[in-house]
């Protein structure tokens, strides 16, 4: 049989780093793009492109390096996060003091991605009179160290094909996992990396005759 192709190169952005594609299992290609590797995500976005139709639509919930999550089971539901931008997460009141820091930002999405919710650590109903956390703010999980800390850098995020109120996010500082992601209100990002040894290796030399070395961030080294 005849090959056949089609060239997206006008539909699509040519000025950002492709990221991720991947089939949504409703006849849907989801394209997403990062504005490049230097922690800068002000450009980017996510896009849908329909198999039988060719139809491109952008599903970007804001311009930025953007990547998606699809849920197995429905692939009307979506979870996306930014790649390396910095916007307001909350930690818990402490003192009467609110504790903000920066991340990235979370989004979900029940109708393929049309429309889409902010789910980011902190975020408030700013609609209702008697306002309730959309997404409570960050908890630490018996991980002290972590207060203080956002969910950053990673484009890392997966819902769970066994279980799909939940996600699991990469961040430069660990894993963090959300239980209830599709709840109206109240959703939880917490940290857990339990069992996970994270280390950022940057250089290994060997030396003739002596030890081979290593450079690792965020942890030690060590020679052999």
């Amino acid at each position: 049989p005849t090959r056949r192709s089609s060239d997206l190169r006008l539909e699509l952005p040519t000025n950002n780093y492709p990221l991720s594609i991947k089939y949504d299992d409703n006849g849907n290609i989801i394209f997403t793009y990062i504005h490049g590797l230097d922690f800068d995500g002000s450009l980017g976005g996510a896009f849908k492109y329909n198999i039988l139709t060719k139809k491109v639509t952008d599903i970007s919930p804001i311009r930025n390096s953007i990547s998606v999550a699809i849920d197995r089971k429905d692939p009307n539901k979506l979870i996306a996060r930014t790649v390396g931008s910095w916007y307001d997460q909350r930690w818990k009141v402490v003192d009467g003091e609110e504790n903000i820091t920066y991340g990235d930002r979370f989004y979900r999405s029940t109708d393929g991605g049309l429309s889409w919710t902010d789910i980011t650590p902190g975020k408030l109903d700013e609609k209702d009179s008697h306002s309730y956390y959309i997404s409570r703010p960050l908890y630490e999980n018996g991980y002290d160290w972590i207060i203080h800390n956002s969910i950053h850098w990673g484009p890392g995020l997966e819902i769970d094909p066994r279980d799909s109120d939940r996600i699991v996010v990469l961040s430069g500082n660990g894993l963090w996992v959300c239980d209830n992601v599709w709840i109206e209100r109240d959703v939880q990002f917490y940290f857990d990396p339990n069992g996970i040894e994270k280390t950022v290796p940057i250089d290994l030399i060997s030396i003739r005759g002596g030890y081979v070395y290593s450079t690792v961030m965020d942890y030690d080294g060590f020679n052999r």
